[in-house]
């Protein structure tokens, strides 16, 4: 199973979760050395950010830690996150579909209704699994 990495400094310890000040990196990691993508094409203002990760290996405050993902986790929620939604637009559209067929004088306002009812479900699911995701970080080695 693959794994992204990255690498920060320990902020704060709260139980058996850190917080990490991840440094921003740009483009791929260092793995792909000759990447073509190696240096981002998109400004994206270079801020370090904070994330919370399961610290099972006991840390300490202000040490510099890996801290990783498994591949198939962030394959997961980029599903949730672009595809979901588009499916569930297409199934309220369609549901919207065959209640226009039952009523016909509203044969335009139902599948319309039904495409937003079936987006705003999907940004349900959405908050949802985003709220479950906060602890899928993991540290997995002590750097210094």
């Amino acid at each position: 199973m693959e794994t992204i990495k990255r690498y920060g400094s320990i902020v704060s310890l709260s139980g058996r979760t850190a917080n990490i000040c991840i440094k921003h990196a740009d483009g791929c990691s260092e793995e792909h050395e000759g990447c073509p993508f190696k240096k981002s094409l998109i400004d994206t203002g270079k801020k370090d950010f904070i994330i919370t990760a399961n610290n099972k290996i006991n840390a300490g405050e202000g040490q510099f830690v890996e801290v990783s993902v498994s591949d198939k986790r962030l394959s997961g929620y980029a599903f949730i996150i672009f595809i979901f939604p588009l499916i569930m637009i297409f199934l309220g559209a369609m549901g919207g579909y065959f209640i226009s067929n039952i009523l016909p004088a509203y044969n335009v306002l139902f599948p319309i209704m039904g495409g937003v009812l079936g987006f705003m479900c999907s940004l349900y699911v959405i908050r949802i699994v985003d709220k479950k995701s906060k602890n899928s970080y993991e540290i997995t080695k002590i750097i210094s």
